[in-house]
């Protein structure tokens, strides 16, 4: 590959100039300052605590140093211990300006390609062999328009090879004469103004000229300023079979105090070599650590390598969070009507406390902790929570071991950089309903004393009345005897007079029905009903009914956007339904009341609430068809 004679000779002078200096060099035992190797492009600081650096190389003629594990971070004038060194491809925004002028056409001698061709097959080399397969370079091509009064893009941010090579090889000039050069450069500046992004990729406008006619065509003071003022370097290919001195001083006015360079193009080949100068600038590295720091201010980070030592100060805002607990003061009413049940067996066992974490400083950074005070006294302790993409938990506070009476509930949040903040205090009063005790069998009856177990005690209590006793007892006697002989007339007289009635009836065609047993009533089942659209009521079947929006957590399924994921909770006692809030943020609310931290009865035509659903609560004899096997009960 050729080698442009111009950068040799450079080289060359350089060498003879040190040799001629050295001696003096040593003569004043001078040490020269070490040639900074890199540069840090950019501090990230988004994922606070967790940083990085980006660093790229100092020149375009000396890349990064392909060993870093002797580089050395220092934060605040500490050493940073861990430190994560990893490549990052990041390409480069190439913006072409082609002055086709009428030149352009020219074949010059020796040369069998017009200069239009050979700039078309040096972007065709850059596409082929340079440019990045994986889409990490963007190339705009800026050509004259058809009035040759403005520049229009012949590509724009092309990121495939592909892309470059058919918009390339379909150029053809409108017209052919002075073009627009000034318009065009303004128009390049711009484009690289408004395609530089955060990671700071390396940027570069290389024009295509003659270098003849731009004196007459560019003010050269007020385009240095934009091109200092973008930061976009400006390199030149001098078309031509030979560069005057004139055409050289020319370029040089743009190349020069943009940081660029030129270079003479008598072939396509010839512009590789910027081509290569360009290679290193398409990596970067990525120096990852964590912040030592914890709270808001300016600090300087020291990034070492080998004799080369760059600083860098970056701002931190830090805020802690910010905690709500999601709870209304009120009563919590733990209750069961099951006869004899004891204090653990009361309903509910658990309060769900719904929370929520904001970052005031718009950078959440991980927990560490969410704790429940009651009273003062640490409750439960929940370790690395996760808290949803709105920053929204709930805790489980276990209500079993909790005494009746007013409790104060606070919860504290610790981040990862150890800052605890504590929500507000709560106030609720739990009341514990403690059940009827069953009613006791009653006491068998005293069993009733006969005449005869009268008479016998009464005698035996006295002696002297045996005899007494014994006549009365023989009368006694002799009267119930009668008795019952009469009676048995009676019965007979009574059966035959029935038996009479029997014969009778049976003569007439006609028959004694059995006395039907009694109706008792279908048992009662409960359902909700739809107030506001014409949907199949739910028949409620178990001894809890969970109602929400998450399928996963909700038996009941409700899609509104006005339900929570867990929204509320229908429970079963023997013959009672209970209605109850899970910590829903839409509220439920039993005939236009909202529900508190306690359950409350339903009965038959309450209106239930929940967010914007409104449903109806029947309890009815169950003459409602039950729906088919494999139809979902709820939407």
């Amino acid at each position: 590959m050729k080698r442009d004679w111009r950068i040799q000779l450079m080289r060359w002078g350089l060498l003879l100039g040190w040799l001629l200096l050295l001696p003096a060099v040593r003569a004043q035992e001078a040490t020269p300052e070490p040639e900074q190797s890199f540069r840090v492009v950019r501090v990230d600081t988004a994922a606070f605590p967790d940083m990085a650096l980006y660093l790229a190389p100092a020149s375009l003629l000396q890349p990064l140093p392909d060993d870093l594990t002797n580089l050395t971070l220092h934060e605040a004038g500490v050493l940073l211990p861990d430190i994560r060194v990893t490549p990052m491809p990041v390409g480069l925004d190439l913006i072409v300006v082609i002055d086709a002028n009428e030149s352009i056409t020219t074949l010059d001698e020796g040369s069998d390609m017009t200069r239009l061709e050979k700039v078309q097959r040096s972007l065709l080399r850059f596409a082929t062999d340079f440019m990045d397969a994986q889409g990490q370079d963007r190339v705009s091509v800026i050509v004259p328009d058809e009035t040759g009064e403005n520049g229009r893009f012949l590509l724009q941010n092309a990121t495939t090879p592909s892309d470059v090579v058919d918009g390339v090889l379909a150029y053809a000039p409108e017209t052919v004469g002075p073009t627009p050069l000034a318009a065009m450069l303004n128009q390049a500046i711009t484009q690289a103004v408004q395609m530089r992004d955060e990671n700071g990729r390396f940027q570069a406008i290389l024009l295509f000229t003659d270098g003849g006619q731009l004196d007459r065509q560019l003010d050269f003071a007020a385009l240095n300023t934009q091109m200092q003022t973008a930061r976009v370097p400006v390199f030149a290919a001098i078309l031509g079979a030979r560069a005057d001195p004139n055409e050289i001083a020319n370029v040089t006015q743009l190349t020069d105090p943009s940081g660029g360079d030129y270079l003479h193009m008598p072939e396509a080949e010839a512009a590789d070599l910027v081509y290569e100068l360009w290679q290193p600038q398409r990596e970067q590295v990525q120096i990852g650590f964590t912040s030592m720091q914890s709270s808001t201010g300016q600090y300087t980070v020291d990034v070492t390598l080998g004799e080369t030592a760059v600083s860098v100060d970056y701002t931190i805002t830090i805020e802690p969070p910010i905690v709500d607990l999601l709870l209304q003061p009120g009563d919590i009413v733990r209750q069961s009507f099951v006869p004899d049940a004891t204090e653990a067996d009361l309903q509910p066992t658990t309060l769900a406390l719904p929370l929520v974490v904001t970052w005031p400083d718009g950078a959440a950074r991980q927990l560490t902790a969410v704790s429940l005070l009651v009273d003062g006294e640490l409750v439960m302790t929940l370790p690395d929570p996760t808290p949803d993409a709105s920053g929204g938990l709930v805790l489980n506070w276990n209500l079993r071991n909790v005494s009746a009476g007013a409790h104060e509930l606070v919860l504290t949040v610790t981040d990862v950089l150890g800052l605890t903040v504590s929500s507000e205090p709560v106030s609720v009063t739990l009341v514990l309903n403690m059940p009827p005790t069953a009613t006791p069998d009653p006491s068998p009856a005293s069993t009733p004393v006969s005449a005869e177990t009268a008479v016998t005690t009464v005698v035996a209590d006295n002696p002297a009345l045996v005899g007494i006793a014994i006549g009365l007892l023989l009368l006694v006697g002799v009267l119930l005897w009668v008795q019952r002989r009469l009676r048995r007339g009676m019965e007979s007289v009574d059966l035959a007079d029935e038996l009479a009635d029997i014969v009778v009836s049976d003569k007439k065609g006609g028959r004694h029905d059995e006395p039907e047993p009694p109706v008792s009533a279908p048992p009662l089942v409960a359902y909700l009903e739809w107030l506001d659209t014409a949907r199949d009521p739910i028949r409620l079947q178990g001894e809890s009914i969970t109602i929400g929006r998450d399928p996963e957590t909700a038996d009941l399924v409700i899609d509104d956007q006005s339900i929570s994921p867990l929204h509320a909770r229908i429970k079963r006692s023997g013959d009672a339904y209970w209605l109850y809030d899970e910590g829903s943020t839409g509220g439920t609310y039993l005939n236009f009341d909202r529900l508190g931290l306690g359950p409350r009865m339903l009965h038959d035509q309450n209106r239930v609430q929940l967010g914007h659903v409104r449903l109806l609560f029947r309890l009815q004899p169950d003459e409602i068809d039950e729906p088919e096997e494999g139809e979902p009960e709820a939407g």
